[in-house]
């Protein structure tokens, strides 16, 4: 049977749409280059008509998920390759059996390593204890690891509840259940780092925040840190920030960006407004000196909160960010052909390449939906092919 008129104009117009000419590198999501041909060359690591999508792989079941040996659970992960050639993760704990909805209670800042960057990682130690959430680590043009996390001054022994105790529920450990911690609103964190000559440690706090956060509008709370350590010895910081803005009165999220010239000097926004919507940014600058940030973005009609967005900026001008659209899609499939549906998938992460700056992995916090939706949450890696 012939396809009909209106299916070979659907056709055509979708030929021609996978097959967008480019102009400039802009039009290539600045992962590529606009060749003379008119079509967009990707870089390794990501694909697309626009370079836009991160070409990722189906990570492998047994390997790629990163729960702890004692049980509990896991979000997030940061990975560097050491000078002894091993990879080191640093993620954050939930201590005494608990889980994702206890973060704000009983998480600590966990190093492991493994001799391959998708795991297994083989715990260490605890680089910074409670209460320490969000770890991400960057190396300094100096030498120096700056692990950069989230913390809280109050007494952290006020903070660490046993959910085993309560039967394995966490309602009385869950913030703002649990009567014996002390929180700011919607559980912000103050953003800070430690730093060492070594990934073992030890690990040195700055003992102060890096940003003061402006108490009103989109800022009105910062978290959620992100730094990016430059050849020159300046440092990029990404982060998110929770306020109020005229489209979205009772709650926003955004992203917010600062720099240091140096990662021991006062640091500073690089623009006095938001570069991008949503939450967890992970932010680079590429080979040829252009920004790029990966954020997780959407929330589904039903909850589920997964899938990241791209966006980038010239080298010449990292104070204005393009949106290029999703990088990396909610479905996931494992190895074996498996198909899943996350609950939550957040946290992006990429290990870059020295040198070449190419993505080799991606990492998520992941908590999964079927068959119900659980508060246990751990660590996905999956390969960047």
């Amino acid at each position: 049977m012939r396809p009909t008129v209106a299916a070979r104009l659907l056709a055509v117009a979708s030929a021609v749409a996978v097959a967008a000419p480019c102009a400039t590198d802009a039009d290539c999501s600045l992962l590529g280059v606009c060749a003379s041909s008119g079509a967009c060359v990707c870089d390794p690591g990501w694909r697309g008509a626009a370079c836009e999508t991160l070409d990722v792989g189906a990570p492998d079941g047994a390997r790629g998920r990163i729960r702890v040996a004692n049980g509990s659970s896991s979000w997030g992960g940061s990975v560097i390759r050491g000078d002894d050639g091993a990879y080191h993760l640093f993620f954050a704990r939930f201590e005494k059996g608990c889980g994702l909805n206890s973060w704000v209670n009983n998480s600590v800042c966990v190093h492991a390593v493994s001799e391959n960057f998708l795991g297994p990682f083989v715990d260490a130690d605890v680089a910074v204890g409670t209460w320490c959430h969000g770890p991400k680590i960057t190396r300094a043009a100096d030498g120096t690891y700056l692990l950069f996390h989230l913390r809280q001054a109050a007494d952290p022994a006020a903070r660490v509840c046993d959910c085993a105790a309560h039967g394995g529920s966490e309602a009385a450990c869950s913030w703002p259940g649990f009567p014996g911690l002390v929180a700011p609103p919607d559980g912000r964190g103050d953003i800070t780092f430690a730093h060492s000559r070594s990934l073992d440690g030890p690990w040195v706090q700055w003992g102060r925040d890096v940003l003061t956060p402006r108490g009103s509008g989109w800022e009105a709370w910062v978290s959620n840190p992100s730094p990016f350590a430059r050849a020159d010895g300046s440092v990029l910081l990404a982060y998110r920030a929770w306020g109020t803005t005229p489209e979205a009165p009772s709650r926003s999220e955004r992203i917010g960006l600062a720099a240091a010239p140096a990662w021991d000097a006062p640091y500073e926004r690089v623009t006095d407004d938001f570069i991008a919507t949503g939450e967890d940014p992970f932010v680079f600058v590429d080979a040829r000196g252009n920004g790029h940030l990966l954020n997780h973005t959407v929330w589904t009609p039903r909850g589920l909160a997964c899938g990241y967005a791209h966006h980038f900026a010239h080298a010449s001008n990292l104070s204005r960010w393009t949106p290029t659209g999703v990088a990396v899609p909610c479905a996931l499939t494992w190895a074996n052909g498996t198909a899943a549906t996350p609950s939550r998938r957040e946290r992006p992460e990429l290990l870059l390449e020295p040198g070449t700056l190419r993505p080799l992995a991606f990492y998520n916090g992941v908590a999964m939906y079927a068959p119900q939706v659980t508060d246990e949450s751990f660590t996905l890696a999956i390969p960047v092919l």
